[in-house]
């Protein structure tokens, strides 16, 4: 029997085991372990030790949109098929989507706009071209064909993945990219100029609930202008529309307003109407009236002092004076007018001190003989009338029919006859009321 010797050193083996034991027993590395599931990560938990697993980077997604070689170029188009094609060989031989805004030129007949906006929340841009075509008809009137085409990158292409057609408009105009509903994707604006007549109407396009949608945001006539604002902090913007409120002749002294649409939940209808500082006359005295009537006085005051002292407000005048050549008229009156009216409020509030004021000024502004001197008349005779009444209605309803009897053509000719937009009169004891 033969026996071998072992050459394992005691010393050596008991070395080599604590090393073994402490290596046991040492912390390991205080990370979950990880399993990939595509580009995604999630933890895995265990009780027991496993072996560190090396980091290694995350697959890059597949690039879905054509790679930009920049040597595509827009071939020519004169309709809309033509157009679709044009924009679709363009993107996918490598041109660059955002050059679509300067290349996409329009013409006479044709008028295209576009923009690059990623609306999905894919992080990949969508392409959104309007085009508008008018087709002549031989012996019969132009059609107008608008359509918003929505064109999606997919597998390394573009394709055109939702197309809307707006009816009777004769141009559609991409304005901006907005957000409009809180924590929810953007749209893209567009103003939709009407075929007939002076409208104008704003709408969104974009992805919402699963689905392309198109939503009508308001209106206005031709030359308005559109806002988007969260006025009241629900998280959805309100649309404002600044347009203007009257055209032509009859309408009166046109004004620009601000009308105001909000979301009632499943569209955007009309809320309310603001107005901003006008240019004319006329429009200061409508809006003394209107304050008036809420029963701001002060305000009143304040826009009628304008309309009375600012020669640079143009002055509108009544059919009357345009008919018997007296446009110059317009002004003076319309500022004695003004003057008689804060008058009227004075004496309404007991601010006899004041009135009087008014009164000495006016007298000044118009002397005997000259445009408007009627109202001092009519004024002084107010004043004469209160202090014995201590009653404004009751005076100035007296002090007025002086207008009436000696002074028909003030009512008839100069004051009220202002368009229906505007603020009008039908009697001289109209002038007395403020509420």
């Amino acid at each position: 029997m033969k026996y071998y010797r072992n050459n394992f050193h005691p010393v050596i083996f008991f070395l080599l085991m604590a090393m073994i034991a402490l290596a046991a027993c040492a912390p390991g590395q205080n990370i979950p372990p990880v399993l990939a599931t595509g580009t995604a990560t999630r933890a895995i938990q265990t009780k027991t030790n496993t072996p560190e697993m090396k980091a290694t980077s995350t697959p890059t997604p597949e690039h879905r949109c054509p790679v930009l070689t920049g040597g595509a170029e827009l071939k020519g188009y004169s309709n809309l098929v033509e157009l679709d094609a044009a924009i679709l060989d363009y993107v996918n031989h490598g041109g660059d989507p955002a050059s679509l805004k300067s290349l996409l030129a329009s013409t006479d007949l044709l008028r295209v706009s576009a923009a690059v906006a990623d609306l999905d929340g894919d992080a990949l841009e969508e392409i959104v071209v309007s085009g508008s075509i008018t087709i002549i008809n031989e012996g019969s009137p132009s059609d107008d064909i608008n359509l918003i085409n929505i064109y999606q990158c997919s597998t390394n292409a573009y394709r055109l993945v939702q197309s809307f057609q707006t009816e009777d408009v004769s141009s559609g105009d991409i304005l901006f990219v907005e957000q409009i509903f809180e924590k929810e994707l953007p749209f893209i604006i567009v103003k939709i100029r009407a075929t007939i007549g002076w409208g104008t109407k704003y709408y969104a396009f974009g992805w919402r609930e699963n689905q392309w949608k198109e939503i009508f945001l308001g209106g206005g006539l031709v030359g308005s202008e559109i806002m988007l604002d969260d006025q009241d902090g629900d998280g959805t913007k309100e649309v404002l529309v600044l347009t203007g409120n009257s055209t032509g002749f009859w309408g009166g002294a046109s004004r620009d307003e601000i009308d105001v649409f909000a979301w009632n939940g499943k569209n955007f209808e009309y809320s309310y109407s603001d107005l901003p500082p006008g240019d004319d006359r006329v429009h200061y005295l409508g809006d003394g009236a209107d304050a008036s009537k809420k029963g701001n006085l002060m305000m009143a005051i304040a826009y009628y002092e304008i309309a009375a002292r600012d020669s640079n407000l143009s002055s509108y005048f009544t059919t009357y004076e345009l008919t018997e050549n007296q446009t110059e008229l317009a002004e003076p009156y319309q500022k004695a007018f003004a003057f008689f009216r804060i008058v009227v409020i004075w004496f309404s509030q007991n601010r006899v001190d004041m009135a009087d004021e008014v009164i000495h000024e006016m007298s000044e502004s118009f002397p005997d003989g000259t445009p408007g001197n009627e109202f001092v008349v009519v004024a002084k005779e107010f004043a004469t009338q209160y202090e014995v009444t201590h009653k404004a209605m009751t005076s100035c309803l007296e002090a007025v029919k002086i207008l009436d009897t000696d002074y028909p053509d003030v009512l008839k000719g100069h004051i009220g006859d202002w368009g229906f937009m505007n603020v009008s009169y039908s009697a001289t004891s109209e002038f007395c009321k403020l509420n």
